[in-house]
């Protein structure tokens, strides 16, 4: 994300960002990164996640070994599906909070969500890494840890689309996800439609 992005930068970032992430949100964005590198970084984000999902995947059966059900379906099973599924949500998380906040007189441009989107998938990363070493070993943790990671991600999300499109309270912030997310879900229910009889056993 830009030759500045160093190891201590991170590192400040990722505290700043858990503890306060509406001055994060504003430090991202006035970096001013450009589009085609944001779009870039959004398409490695997506194949370093897919990576360590087949990792994972390795690690822990797809098959439950007591009763034979899948754990995770057929389709999800191929890191490519997978990689092209996240990109194609992130993609569609990008616009619609743009659309949805702008028709609720919002202030938001591509980039500014895109810098904030882009962030939340390397700390996604980050958890998904813990996750590796966590999980395999201390199982009751590591389900903790992902409730706490998943809670306190969506609230970060929350404050990143209030910061981006300049919203006075975090729950019109909140309305723009509820309606983006009831959006995208309509739309990638026909593309999982789609590519689930495309692909063997993916129905």
């Amino acid at each position: 994300m830009g030759t500045q992005m160093n190891a201590a930068l991170m590192q400040d970032l990722v505290g700043q960002t858990l503890t306060a992430p509406r001055a994060a949100a504003e430090r991202l964005m006035a970096m001013g990164l450009p589009l085609q590198w944001l779009w870039m970084a959004l398409a490695l984000m997506c194949v370093l996640n897919a990576i360590v999902y087949s990792i994972s995947l390795a690690l822990v059966p797809a098959v439950d070994p007591v009763t034979g059900a899948q754990l995770v379906p057929g389709m999800f099973q191929s890191p490519f599906v997978f990689a092209g599924f996240l990109g194609v949500a992130l993609v569609l998380t990008v616009l619609m909070l743009g659309w949805v906040g702008r028709g609720m007189g919002g202030q938001a441009q591509t980039g500014d969500l895109l810098v904030l989107i882009v962030w939340m998938q390397v700390l996604r990363l980050g958890v998904q890494l813990v996750m590796l070493v966590v999980a395999p070993v201390a199982p009751v943790w590591g389900a903790l840890f992902i409730v706490v990671a998943s809670f306190w991600g969506l609230v970060i999300l929350c404050v990143f689309i209030q910061a981006a499109h300049r919203f006075e309270t975090v729950f019109k912030a909140i309305l723009v996800l509820i309606v983006a997310i009831l959006a995208m879900a309509a739309g990638l229910s026909l593309v999982l439609g789609a590519v689930g009889t495309a692909i063997p056993g993916g129905s």
